[in-house]
């Protein structure tokens, strides 16, 4: 197994930029064929994210490359704290970000759930200064990655 180190951490993955295990809502809406799909319960959560994307709990098998429009809650600055890392704040507190984003993977779980891997493709201005800010506070700015273009 080839083990990289970023920022302090050792990851066993081979990432060009690195992830941070957090639980974050996540909600998303899938077009199949030009029609919106179901969007998936309030309770998917992110397994982790980084400036490149996240990898997500979902009832929903996705097919790799489906585009989605993903929005991701995230606690204001003040709640960000080492011990956020474990907690799960409720939506109404935290900021959406919506960002367009495709499946990169999709792997079936036990008891019907499935963990996907996204990747960001674009947000807004707005949304892409609310998700550096939550970053840069994790310790993942990452000038190389496709979020600082």
């Amino acid at each position: 197994m080839n083990e990289k180190t970023y920022k302090g951490k050792v990851s066993a993955e081979r990432r060009r930029h690195p992830r941070i295990l957090l639980k974050l809502w996540v909600h998303f809406t899938a077009r199949i064929h030009g029609e919106l799909a179901r969007s998936c319960s309030s309770e998917s959560l992110s397994e982790d994210l980084g400036t490149t994307g996240l990898a997500m709990r979902s009832d929903q098998e996705l097919a790799a490359g489906q585009t989605l429009t993903l929005t991701l809650f995230l606690p204001p600055k003040e709640k960000r704290t080492d011990a956020s890392k474990t907690l799960i704040y409720p939506e109404d507190e935290c900021l959406p970000t919506t960002i367009r984003s495709r499946v990169a993977w999709c792997r079936a779980l036990p008891d019907q759930e499935y963990i996907l891997g996204i990747e960001f493709l674009d947000l807004s201005p707005p949304d892409r200064i609310h998700l550096k800010s939550f970053l840069v506070d994790y310790k993942l700015d990452d000038p190389d990655s496709a979020l600082y273009t």
